[in-house]
């Protein structure tokens, strides 16, 4: 027969002991600045971030179209506009890479085939996809932690 286990040894949950320094407490009736905000006026917050975001990448873009490098293609670049030109022209000779996933270069033909054959309308393109990104980074961050960390977030982002 088992012997039985002493009382001092049984499992007894975890309470804790006041030794473990707490956050000081926030009074109920203060709140800050995103709080007060009504929906609307958060609305409106987030908007002017995301224009934000917006201005920074065009500012970037045509700073960089003024310079001696927008007429050349990063290698990367070269492969994907050679591709989809090729895919918006219905050519069967599809260059060989094995290196690169397709739909960037399927997104590409389309523009290319919807707009013109310029890389700049694929930078738009990446633009407006990357403001897109930024909120969706908002909503993400709004789902983890309210919409402070959501904004904050898309503020990073942008």
């Amino acid at each position: 027969m088992p012997a039985k286990m002493p009382e001092r040894i049984r499992f007894q949950p975890f309470q804790p002991t006041g030794g473990i320094p707490s956050l000081p407490e926030i009074p109920a009736g203060s709140q800050g600045f995103l709080r007060r905000l009504s929906p609307s006026g958060f609305q409106w917050l987030l908007a002017a971030v995301l224009l934000v975001s917006l201005g920074v990448r065009l500012l970037a873009l045509f700073g960089w179209q003024d310079s001696l490098y927008a007429d050349h293609l990063s290698p990367d670049e070269e492969v994907y506009h050679r591709w989809a030109v090729a895919l918006a022209a219905g050519s069967p000779d599809l260059p060989d890479v094995p290196d690169f996933t397709p739909l960037y270069a399927y997104v590409m033909a389309g523009v290319v085939a919807g707009v013109s054959a310029d890389v700049f309308h694929v930078r738009i393109l990446n633009i407006l996809l990357g403001v897109a990104t930024c909120a969706l980074i908002f909503l993400i961050g709004r789902e983890l932690g309210g919409r402070g960390v959501g904004l904050a977030a898309c503020l990073i982002a942008g």
